[in-house]
């Protein structure tokens, strides 16, 4: 349904060159296009013109909140009476927004918001698994994924740390989840937490290293243990890690034995970096730990050790 240049669609781009012609030419059935070109280096002021966009383009990256700021008051001053939204990388379904804006057109609500997971598909979610463990009432009526279903009509979804943020900060009562360094950073305001052992506790470098620590890495193999909730005085309740994953028998030794060999650098150099970053260093028996899974577990097709 084409639903006139009553209707402005913003689309925040930076360096999204190759997959921006694209999304342009599906939006503009949808209305008229204005792409906000976030200080790019690349193509992507160029290709949204010859797709049929009006531009708007910043001399530097300002951010997606900059971005979106500039579109919707363009669109306003230029006396759009509807606004869109999609990104330019082609994640969002840009067809969903006939959808989206005819229950605003049709009076059903000020502002309509569109989730990619609404099927209940992707990742799930460390901090919904916690409340999914602690509380009956959460797992049924809420559950742990990626998107959940939220009890109160008016729910509000941000995308990223800076959306999260941004809802938080203007929506008297919200409760929101960022990563760590980005509270940090920006000296946002955060809550302590009950965990397992019963202890109120702040999130920072030792109750995370301590929820690391107090794991249990053998349970599970390939040590892809979930964090959430682990036992520890000091441990908080909503820690994950990220993992890299590498094939058990290797048909290349000698590449595999180069990537374990960047690693071992990263241990060795890189915690504190990591610190220096916001992130935390895994606890050394955890490193030891991983130390010797490479060499009980990675082989050649011979079954000999490549680390």
């Amino acid at each position: 349904m084409f639903l006139g240049l009553r209707t402005a669609v913003v689309i925040p781009a930076f360096n999204e060159a190759p997959s921006l012609g694209d999304v342009v030419s599906r939006a503009r059935r949808h209305g008229a296009v204005l792409v906000v070109d976030d200080g790019s280096t690349d193509r992507t002021a160029a290709v949204a013109t010859s797709a049929g966009a009006e531009v708007l383009s910043f001399g530097e990256n300002r951010g997606l909140r900059a971005g979106l700021a500039a579109g919707y008051t363009h669109a306003r001053d230029r006396g759009y009476a509807y606004a869109g939204r999609v990104d330019a990388d082609g994640q969002h379904p840009v067809d969903e927004l006939a959808r989206l804006l005819e229950l605003v057109r049709s009076d059903a609500c000020d502002v309509a918001v569109g989730s990619r997971f609404a099927a209940g598909e992707g990742y799930d979610d460390e901090r919904y698994r916690l409340l999914d463990e602690v509380g009956d009432l959460w797992k049924d009526k809420v559950g742990n994924n990626a998107s959940v279903s939220w009890p109160a009509p008016t729910s509000s979804g941000g995308k990223g740390n800076e959306g999260v943020a941004s809802f938080v900060q203007r929506i008297r009562g919200a409760i929101g989840y960022v990563e760590y360094a980005y509270a940090k950073q920006n000296k946002m305001a955060y809550t302590l937490l009950q965990n397992k052992d019963g202890i109120f506790v702040a999130p920072n470098d030792k109750t995370f290293q301590s929820a690391a620590a107090g794991a249990d890495w053998k349970s599970v193999p390939g040590m892809g243990v979930v964090l959430t909730n682990q036992p520890g005085k000091q441990s908080w309740p909503i820690t994950g890690a990220s993992f890299i994953l590498i094939h058990t028998q290797q048909a290349n030794p000698a590449a595999a034995k180069e990537v374990l060999k960047f690693f071992e650098w990263s241990f060795k150099n890189g915690q504190q970096m990591a610190s220096d970053l916001d992130y935390v260093p895994m606890p050394d028996p955890v490193v030891s730990l991983i130390r010797t899974e490479w060499k009980a577990n990675i082989k050649d097709a011979s079954g000999m050790s490549v680390y």
